[in-house]
């Protein structure tokens, strides 16, 4: 019985200490207002996913797990012209979503779904 009790709450603890891994699938959508090409490129501490170039209407999608600790971030530099800009697509801490659809305009990026909400540009 007492070992029963020692490993309830050592699973508990693990609950409370530790994010189970999600499947997490981005999507980045160009709605750029000057129908122009859109450069992105992402990253996390761990992978470089390359430069990718959209045409206006199209979509970059990646999937990856989140880590335990609930810290996972990818971060994307978006450019167009002569305009170069930084956002944290995806933050454990803010995003709640398993399917994170954003649209990206000239203004920010818009994050699409049940909490729909537009962001500013990271500050450089």
């Amino acid at each position: 019985m007492l070992l029963m009790v020692i490993l309830l709450n050592t699973n508990t603890l693990k609950a409370a200490i530790f994010d189970a891994p999600k499947e997490i699938s981005v999507k980045i959508t160009n709605v750029l207002e000057s129908n122009e090409n859109l450069t992105v490129h992402c990253k996390s501490g761990d992978n470089d996913l390359g430069v990718q170039v959209l045409k206006p209407n199209v979509i970059y999608e990646f999937n990856f797990k989140t880590n335990v600790w609930g810290s996972t971030l990818f971060f994307c530099g978006f450019s167009w012209s002569k305009e170069f800009h930084w956002f944290d697509i995806f933050k454990a801490k803010r995003d709640d979503c398993s399917e994170c659809p954003w649209s990206i305009f000239q203004a920010g990026p818009c994050l699409y779904g049940p909490k729909g909400i537009c962001y500013q540009w990271n500050r450089q």
